[in-house]
């Protein structure tokens, strides 16, 4: 029984991986409305198609200035290098980052609606994973992440 249980939610997992990857999916019509009503889409001059894809969403090969720390206006303005634009985001209501064919490629999440107890979980989050660092034990090897200053 439990090997059929197993394998059923395998399947289901499957099922919608599957229907996540079709290309033209787009989300049941309730959902986009409650994530997307309230919020204010941001599309930057950018195209999906040239995007690196892999299954863990990271693709992003370091580079031999990898290590460099940009200040903000080198980073956006008329003068800067990359011309990104500055989104102001109160860190309340979600964005959706889309790109020109509307697809979102990314969110600025926000906290949930009427969730008074947000803040507080989040110190509890804070606490316990605080509480937990002196039993994190790290390979010399996962000592250095090539995706920041942190252990891996």
């Amino acid at each position: 029984a439990k090997r059929k249980a197993r394998q059923k939610a395998s399947s289901n997992r499957n099922r919608k991986k599957k229907k996540g990857a079709q290309e033209g999916y787009t989300p049941a019509p309730q959902l986009a409305k409650k994530q997307l009503s309230s919020s204010q889409v941001v599309s930057p001059a950018y195209s999906t198609n040239s995007f690196g894809i892999a299954s863990t969403g990271y693709v992003s090969p370091r580079t031999i200035n990898s290590s460099t720390a940009y200040r903000l206006d080198q980073l956006v303005g008329p003068s800067s290098k990359f011309k990104f634009r500055l989104q102001k985001w109160d860190a309340q209501a979600p964005i959706p980052i889309v790109d020109g064919r509307r697809r979102v490629y990314g969110v600025c999440a926000g906290v949930p609606k009427n969730d008074a107890g947000w803040d507080s979980l989040q110190m509890r989050a804070a606490t316990l994973l605080e509480n937990s660092r002196h039993a994190l034990k790290f390979s010399e090897k996962n000592r250095k992440s090539r995706r920041g200053k942190f252990s891996a």
